[in-house]
């Protein structure tokens, strides 16, 4: 049997899950994309300045520059981090995206 999701927006979710913090639920919801892409974070990692983007975008950006720095910031690192992906993250933001196609929200 097949649920059938009725048209929820951001806001609907964020007030769903967290009843008395809608605002913080949505604010949780724009912290779950990245500022490279402004997609639902894929294979998330954190720079060592704690800002979180996906693994793909951080390093084409570190790719195409002499110099790694925070995107977000600009801190400069005096080598290359070696990115893991944050575990935790990636299994919120796919939680948001799978609510996203289910209920088709935009």
């Amino acid at each position: 049997m097949a649920i059938k999701c009725p048209n929820f927006s951001v806001g609907d979710i964020s007030s769903f899950l967290f009843p008395d913090m809608a605002s913080s639920g949505a604010l949780l919801a724009e912290e779950l994309h990245c500022s490279i892409c402004l997609d639902v974070f894929t294979d998330p990692v954190s720079t060592p300045c704690g800002h979180n983007f996906c693994k793909s975008c951080l390093s084409q950006c570190w790719d195409s520059s002499q110099t790694c720095k925070c995107p977000y910031c600009k801190e400069a690192f005096n080598q290359r981090p070696d990115l893991k992906i944050n575990i935790t993250l990636r299994m919120v933001s796919c939680f948001l995206t799978y609510f996203q196609l289910k209920c088709n929200i935009e």
